[in-house]
């Protein structure tokens, strides 16, 4: 018996899930959510939606965030993203990686593709900084092999500074 969530055609198959449609990740944390509470596995999806899973990759990239003493480093893989084509900024606290892949296959008009296994489009990621810990002023970052390293310096925390509040009488 199948329990997930997902649209059905005619025959019992699968709907075609569109890897950027919302209602497809919607879909997959729902089936997620069922299978935990029923207590079933997940491995046993369709296929079409385990191919699904494998390109939502590149919509949001894994990321590795680590900390010593003096600074915080978040790292992410960007293959074959051109470091012209990554923006990074501090806004409010949070700290935002954008980037996107172009796919220069659309101009070729003269060549007939069979496969085309390799991903493209646009991600973002967001991160919230710890409040009064990084010294905004001189994040750097550097782009090697296709990995993004963002090093965020740590400063000393700025003690908040103590104050007494007088009681008004009520009247």
């Amino acid at each position: 018996m199948n329990k997930y969530i997902i649209p059905w055609r005619r025959g019992g198959i699968y709907a075609s899930p569109r890897a950027n449609d919302p209602f497809t990740l919607l879909h997959k944390e729902m089936n997620d959510l069922f299978d935990g509470f029923l207590g079933e596995s997940t491995w046993n999806r369709d296929e079409e939606e385990k191919a699904v899973a494998r390109r939502e990759w590149f919509t949001t990239p894994r990321v590795d965030v680590s900390e010593t003493d003096k600074e915080i480093q978040v790292s992410t893989e960007l293959p074959g993203i051109d470091e012209k084509d990554v923006k990074i900024t501090v806004d409010r606290k949070i700290l935002t990686i954008e980037a996107e892949k172009k796919d220069e296959k659309a101009e070729e008009k003269d060549r007939q593709y069979h496969i085309t296994e390799m991903r493209y489009g646009k991600f973002s990621r967001s991160f919230r900084l710890p409040e009064n810990r990084v010294d905004e002023e001189n994040i750097k970052a550097a782009f090697d092999k296709g990995v993004l390293t963002v090093t965020l310096p740590k400063r000393e925390p700025t003690p908040e500074a103590k104050r007494t509040i007088e009681i008004q009488s009520g009247k």
